[in-house]
């Protein structure tokens, strides 16, 4: 409205502590009338005055306005304040409105606009819109300010050239925008500051911080303001100076890892955002998604255009489907220039699961808390960065490096993580499942050959999960555990879907023929990477078990699906970090075995008793 040629201003109007002064009676027959179906809702919570006790023993009764913190009140002041609107619009060729809660702007022609003011100044009130002049602002155009002074004198308005603050955006002039969003900016600045600070304690917190909250307070203002992707550059640089090195133990990562850490951590990255690589883009997409609702304010419609919502929604559908493909664009390129190493760690963390500890809230009564240094640990074990402060050789004896600290079996960490999992799964499993036993026994042989060598026919052979309803109803279905480390030399030449096929191809080698045809049951192998992520026939069983929680529990299934892969994704990661920082062996170990009680306590004078 403001940029249109055919406008000389923009009138911002401030009403005075207008939900609370709403003719509570007139709304309630406005919403009879124009919204029947709410009004049941609306009398039964309006009809009466409501009795707010003061300490001291005083009462007030609430009788107008709609109350804080009521969910609809939003609603019904709107549909209170309709009649007021249609009154503004019934002029022919009237100023062109629009109205949001108690924010009620007008533009165009200045005569226009004053005659659209003077008919809220006097009926507004009978509808408990008081508007406050001396709070209000006319925004005019160069050349305007003369004859605008004239028109709106001795009303109390104030006047500006320049713009002014409007829905928590900027309206006016370039230069004024400018100097709005430097002045914000100046202070997202600080905010990363202060964020630094606190990530070089407590990163994790840090991080889903800046995730979570932060970094969506600029979306707003990246949607509503145009061309302030120059202005942005301070913000961008203190993410990658200050912030980024806090939360990765004080690496300054290149252009090329600045692009992967912006990306999302479905596709390997970290949603560290650019923002002044995407302000351009979040200003067209918001034009995008409201196109239909802005040329309905532009006419001035009274009703909604036909089919809104749908539109609304395949329009968004349409802008996900847009930035998706960008951010593939962004990674493919980024693909190209990695090396092997890296490739393969951005496979394995856009593997499914891999990337849930990420992106938890980190409650620490919930286990999906990181201190700082397990953290800084898993983030670097993420993008194959170096881990500080490892120790040269391991307690075995070999060379210590994070491959050899994932698949060394000295200290039990490699067993540990496998017993994680297993009793994990079998606590699932006891829920929606009977007959549920960990590491049950196979059926001995008795004259039964198996035609594969590999096959297990050891008279103790034990699986490690089995339960009965899995599959079918009182069919025994056995499971057996393998967490394996894709970057080991052994799947080098391997994608990371065939190093998962081959684990299951070799557990199924191993104990599928003696479980169809001596157990009569069946048999699943659960292949996990040390990173998060499950092999396809781990993922189908997980599937199913997260159906039959979801029907038993009667929640959704893709909660259920998420909680089960957040634990399971923070399960294996504890496990990897244990075995990466968790000591190997005894610096004191002491043979009590050859201890002589009865010596040592004559020599050193002990009384027994």
């Amino acid at each position: 409205v403001y940029e249109s040629e055919d406008s000389d201003c923009v009138l911002l109007i401030d009403a005075a502590n207008d939900f609370n002064s709403m003719n509570r009676s007139d709304m309630l027959k406005n919403i009879e009338r124009i919204c029947p179906a709410a009004y049941i809702y609306a009398y039964n919570c309006y009809a009466s005055h409501a009795r707010l006790f003061v300490i001291g023993g005083k009462e007030i009764r609430s009788m107008e306005g709609t109350t804080q913190g009521d969910p609809p009140s939003m609603a019904f002041y709107a549909i209170g304040l309709l009649p007021l609107i249609w009154c503004l619009a019934e002029p022919i060729d009237p100023a062109v409105q629009v109205a949001y809660a108690d924010d009620v702007n007008g533009g165009g022609k200045l005569l226009k606009v004053k005659q659209w003011f003077d008919s809220i100044l006097v009926n507004g009130p009978k509808l408990g819109y008081h508007a406050e002049p001396t709070k209000s602002w006319l925004i005019v155009k160069e050349g305007k300010l003369a004859e605008a002074e004239a028109i709106f004198k001795d009303t109390g308005v104030k006047i500006t050239t320049q713009g002014q603050r409007h829905l928590g955006a900027a309206l006016g002039t370039t230069d004024y925008k400018n100097e709005f969003v430097s002045n914000l900016v100046e202070k997202w600045v600080n905010q990363i500051e202060v964020l630094s600070e606190i990530a070089s304690y407590e990163p994790h917190a840090a991080y889903i911080a800046f995730t979570s909250c932060i970094r969506h307070k600029y979306s707003f203002f990246l949607r509503t303001i145009p061309g302030i992707d120059s202005l942005l550059l301070p913000l961008e640089n203190a993410i990658r100076n200050k912030l980024i090195p806090a939360l990765t133990d004080g690496r300054h990562v290149s252009d090329d890892e600045k692009k992967l850490l912006s990306l999302p951590p479905r596709l390997g990255g970290m949603g560290l955002i650019r923002p002044s690589e995407i302000a351009d883009e979040e200003f067209e997409f918001s034009k995008l998604a409201t196109v239909d609702l802005t040329n309905a304010i532009l006419e001035q419609r009274i009703e909604l255009p036909p089919g809104l919502d749908q539109k609304s929604k395949e329009a968004k559908a349409g802008i996900r489907k847009a930035r998706r493909n960008n951010q593939t664009v962004i990674l493919e390129d980024l693909i190209s220039r990695m090396t092997p190493a890296e490739k393969r760690a951005n496979e394995i963390s856009r593997d499914t699961g891999a990337s849930n500890w990420l992106t938890a809230l980190p409650i620490e009564d919930k286990g999906f808390h990181l201190n700082k240094q397990e953290f800084w640990d898993a983030i670097h074990l993420r993008y194959t960065w170096p881990i500080s402060r490892l120790p040269s050789k391991c307690a075995c004896g070999d060379q210590f490096n994070v491959a050899h600290a994932l698949s060394c079996k000295k200290g039990g960490f490699v067993h540990r993580r496998h017993d994680a999992i297993r009793d994990m799964t079998g606590d699932l499993l006891s829920e929606v499942c009977h007959d549920v036993c960990v590491e049950p026994p196979l059926l001995e042989l008795t004259g039964e050959t198996l035609t594969l060598r590999t096959a297990n026919a050891a008279r103790d052979a034990r699986l490690d999960i089995s339960a009965r309803g899995v599959w079918s109803r009182n069919q025994r279905a056995f499971f057996d555990v393998r967490v394996f480390d894709p970057n080991a030399r052994s799947y080098q030449n391997q994608s990371l879907s065939q190093a998962y096929r081959a684990n299951e191809l070799e557990k199924k080698r191993h104990y599928n023929q003696r479980v169809r045809e001596i157990e009569h049951g069946t048999f699943t192998p659960l292949v996990f990477s040390v990173h998060g992520g499950m092999g396809q026939e781990c993922k189908l069983f997980y599937k199913r078990l997260c159906s039959l929680l979801s029907e038993k529990r009667g929640e959704n299934y893709s909660v259920v699906s998420s909680w089960v892969r957040t634990r399971t994704s923070f399960s294996l990661l504890r496990s990897a970090l244990m075995a990466i920082r968790g000591t190997r062996h005894r610096y004191y170990q002491p043979k009590v075995a050859d201890v002589d009680m009865v010596l040592d306590l004559a020599e050193s004078g002990v009384r027994e008793g």
